[in-house]
């Protein structure tokens, strides 16, 4: 073999892995989920994680912008990539 060159066995060659990010997470059922798994997704603080539980169920995003104080419109569309209902 000549000098510098280097060979891996068969069958050990690895993947690139992806960082974590709101695109490949798991996505959080808000009708399912714990405060602890609410306050992972972006914009969610402890007292949202309350309201959110104490406002279930939820059909869609827009009924979780009209039952929880502290979501609007706009915090609502950053959520969506992370959640389900």
């Amino acid at each position: 073999m000549p000098a510098g060159t280097h060979t891996m066995p068969a069958g050990t060659h690895t993947m690139p892995v992806a960082p974590v990010t709101p695109s490949n997470t798991a996505k959080v059922n808000v009708n399912m989920a714990s405060a602890a798994d609410l306050t992972k997704i972006p914009g969610v603080s402890p007292k949202i994680a309350a309201d959110i539980i104490k406002n279930r169920p939820y059909k869609n995003s827009a009924e979780l912008v009209k039952k929880v104080k502290g979501i609007g419109p706009k915090n609502v569309q950053k959520m969506l990539p992370n959640i389900l209902f």
